[in-house]
């Protein structure tokens, strides 16, 4: 005998369904990375772009030593060197939908558990900071991943495993959002599909441990094709579908500040390697202090000691304090692992907020493991807190996302229709401007390229 519901029953459909309460997201909504960025924050974008000016030399060459039995002249001046750079604003844009139906016949209901709305604009809002978090470790290229020789496709599936030490990280890679493939110069590889038109690549899954992200062809309603060739390579790299402008990374990049519409992050802010980023040269004095472990060589506090100390000779010993070192949870258990070694480890209690972490003690500062999905695998950050000149270090000049009103103060429009007239959606506009400077690079530590 077939098992057979209660609401077969004639007065089984009098029993009401009972909902448990909300819908539970089965997807990270950690929003860590963008509450850093707002801890950066130090002003509103005002104007068109922001201006500011380093001191590269102080002019050493003009003090020097003379012989007191001797007539001669003071030593020829040397100026120190000053130069200014500019640093461009970015948007960030983001569209909440829904139908005006579900959203009117919701606002009748005297028991709804939740307006649509405003569950699309929390959701949106927490997606618009979560990407935002990304770009902070970002280069300003927008490139999300790199494939490496190891590619499979499949009718229904498209598997890239991304290549180690370049350009993207895996957690980057988010469920169902959207990219396109190109080759090192921006060209556009899409797919053969047996019927259809390719639209983007949707993630279906992704493997963190075996950096592997797995991907399905889909047309622009979002239904899913059957892939015949990928046409995918080694050295493709892979960029968010809503991305405008694409950097040719086959040849020299002017300058990581203006070359997409992508905020630069720590992946440029901080380099020490000649690449120019809003028009500074990222070498000697402006460079970020890099310690290399030439990867042959584990993460190790002495690893921290090392790189901490040459920050304190490049910018002075107690310029800056230094409470966070920002690391991937694979970069922070291989400290975790070594803690028992060293006695510098200091575990760290928060008795009012209940917080409990472990850290390094470096001199004056304990320097507390942060860890982030978002930070590459083989890269750590050693963040300053303190000011240069009356700036943060590092500096965020936005806003948090806002909605875009129209001069009457709606803040809901109805979507216009392909045939003219407009579609029963609503939608809902939100967006930010401004872009990340950073004002004493030296100060940054990134150690990277280890065992």
């Amino acid at each position: 005998m077939a098992f057979s519901p209660i609401g077969n029953l004639d007065l089984g459909k009098y029993l009401q369904i009972v909902f448990t309460r909300g819908a539970m997201v089965q997807v990270s909504k950690s929003q860590r990375e963008w509450e850093m960025i707002s801890r950066m924050r130090d002003g509103n974008p005002n104007g068109r772009e922001r201006r500011f000016m380093f001191i590269n030399s102080l002019g050493y060459a003009a003090a020097q030593t003379a012989n007191p039995a001797l007539t001669s002249s003071f030593p020829a001046g040397q100026k120190a060197s000053i130069a200014e750079y500019t640093a461009l604003y970015k948007e960030f844009d983001v569209t909440v939908e829904l139908e005006y139906n579900l959203w009117k016949a919701a606002s009748l209901s005297p028991e709804k558990y939740a307006e649509p709305l405003a569950k699309e604009i929390e959701l949106k809002s927490i997606v618009a900071r979560r990407i935002m978090g990304i770009h902070l470790f970002g280069d300003g290229t927008g490139v999300f991943g790199t494939a490496s020789a190891t590619i499979s496709d499949s009718a229904s599936e498209v598997a890239v495993t991304l290549k180690a030490g370049s350009a993207g990280h895996i957690r980057w890679f988010q469920q169902g959002d959207l990219f396109k493939a190109t080759n090192q110069d921006g060209t556009v590889v899409a797919p053969s599909v047996s019927s259809g038109t390719f639209s983007a690549y949707r993630v279906k899954r992704i493997e963190p441990k075996n950096d592997k992200v797995i991907f399905e062809a889909v047309d622009a309603s979002g239904s899913v094709l059957s892939v015949t060739s990928s046409g995918l390579a080694e050295d493709d790299v892979f960029y968010r579908y809503g991305q405008k402008v694409i950097a040719d990374l086959s040849s020299s990049i002017s300058d990581y500040g203006s070359a997409t519409d992508v905020i630069p992050g720590l992946g440029s802010l901080v380099a020490n390697d000649g690449r120019v980023v809003h028009g500074i040269n990222m070498d000697s004095s402006a460079g970020g202090t890099i310690l290399d472990l030439g990867g042959s060589t584990a993460l190790s506090t002495d690893a921290l000691q090392e790189g901490l100390d040459e920050v304190d000779m490049r910018v002075g010993k107690g310029e800056f304090s230094y409470k966070q070192a920002v690391m991937s949870p694979e970069a922070r258990r291989e400290l975790i692992l070594s803690r028992e070694d060293d006695r510098r480890f200091n575990t760290v209690e928060d008795t009012l907020r209940g917080g409990k972490n472990f850290g390094y003690m470096h001199d004056e500062d304990t320097v507390l493991f942060v860890p982030s999905e978002f930070c590459p695998k083989n890269e750590l950050y050693v963040l300053p807190e303190g000011k240069q000149d009356g700036n943060k270090v590092i500096s965020y000049f936005g806003t948090d996302f806002e909605p875009v009103q129209e001069p009457m103060g709606s803040k809901m429009f109805l979507k216009p229709g392909n045939g003219g007239g407009h579609e029963k959606n609503i939608v809902m506009y939100m967006g930010t401007r401004g872009t990340l400077v950073c004002h004493r690079p030296a100060s940054v530590l990134k150690i990277t390229n280890w065992s």
